[in-house]
């Protein structure tokens, strides 16, 4: 029987594979340094894409210090080994949103009871060192794939070891438990125990071909997946009214209960953006009842930016806000070309 074993990132413990049969042959061709394989995996969580849901970062293919992902891009970071799928909002982590099991097979094992938290200090991350996956669980697919599901919410997880899910089988919750900044799970696949970035079949043990991107790309996501998930940068992830200006970090989590009135302090035009591409350039215009107007430009901006949140607005001076609507046009501008665009409306009686 074989065994395998575990970075501490992916809960430091080793355990015997169990054999599953898939009902089919799987065909493996020698490729380097993509796979071609039969094994095909869905989305690990149950959310709209764009509206609910985004991928924040892909996995690092570059072996160096360096980062590049599948579309020779920088939407990872150094050594980062799976495709973080998250949450583009406090107000749908709250609700909760399910993990799924990307394929079928046989579950591992499972991590459950860490807190869910974001960490913002040297501190705070040194107390999860060897759990920095959080809540998890590990699925074997057989013929020496696996697949693992990290920063669950605490006590969601409702699969024991042993058991078998099918694909789109409920695991959990979409938590923030473990070294995460924000609301999301982290899936990474491996075949006999190497990485293998799951939008283009690209295995961590090359050199040259992933450097000078011409590595041959043979995705392991299903067709609905990429379809819903296109690569993109500089997404608007949410655009809202609000009566204070909050960092990125606490908006992760929280968002506001009180609705807008004419006796807020504040009106408050906000955007946050995830992946903002270095030279991309961001514009909030702001209008209301008595000719009111406000716009301001962020950009183009020095260097990418993983998340970004600017606002827009200004104070009570009155005894109330005239009543009418207020509008809000956030835009994304890439050199002379508009790129994303996102209205909203407020109505003040």
């Amino acid at each position: 029987m074989k065994i395998i074993s575990l970075p501490s990132s992916f809960f430091c413990l080793t355990y015997p594979l169990l054999s599953l049969f898939l009902g089919c042959i799987a065909c493996f061709f020698s490729l380097t340094p993509a796979i071609a394989e039969t094994l095909v995996f869905s989305k690990p969580v149950n959310c709209i894409a764009d509206k609910e849901c985004i991928i924040q970062q892909y996995v690092d293919l570059d072996p160096s210090s360096a980062t590049l992902d599948y579309k020779c891009g920088q939407q990872t970071y150094d050594g980062h080994k799976g495709t973080d799928f998250r949450l583009v909002n406090a107000r749908i982590y709250e609700k909760g949103v399910e993990v799924i099991a990307s394929a079928p097979g046989t579950v591992l094992r499972i991590r459950d009871g860490i807190a869910d938290k974001i960490l913002k200090s040297k501190e705070e991350v040194a107390l999860v060192k060897g759990k920095e996956c959080g809540n998890g669980v590990v699925v074997d697919h057989g013929d020496g794939w696996i697949s693992q599901y990290c920063h669950l919410k605490k006590n969601s997880i409702i699969v024991k070891p042993g058991q078998t899910v099918l694909r789109g089988e409920k695991l959990g919750l979409v938590g923030l438990s473990g070294r995460t900044g924000m609301p999301h799970v982290h899936l990474s696949i491996r075949h006999n125990n190497d990485v293998v970035d799951p939008f283009s079949g690209v295995k961590l043990n090359s050199t040259e071909e992933i450097k000078s991107c011409k590595f041959t790309s043979t995705p392991l996501m299903d067709d609905e997946t990429l379809r819903s998930f296109p690569y993109q940068s500089s997404q608007i992830m949410e655009v809202g009214f609000t009566t204070r200006a909050l960092k990125n970090v606490v908006r992760e989590t929280k968002y506001d209960r009180e609705a807008l009135t004419r006796f807020s302090d504040y009106i408050l035009l906000y955007a946050r953006v995830a992946n903002f591409l270095k030279g991309d350039q961001m514009r909030l215009f702001l209008t209301g009842p008595d000719g009111y107007r406000s716009e301001q430009f962020w950009g183009p901006l020095k260097r990418n930016k993983a998340r970004y949140i600017a606002y827009l607005g200004k104070k009570r001076r009155l005894e109330k806000w005239p009543a009418g609507t207020y509008e809000g046009v956030v835009t994304i501008q890439r050199k002379t070309k508009i790129i994303h665009k996102r209205e909203i409306v407020l109505n003040l009686k």
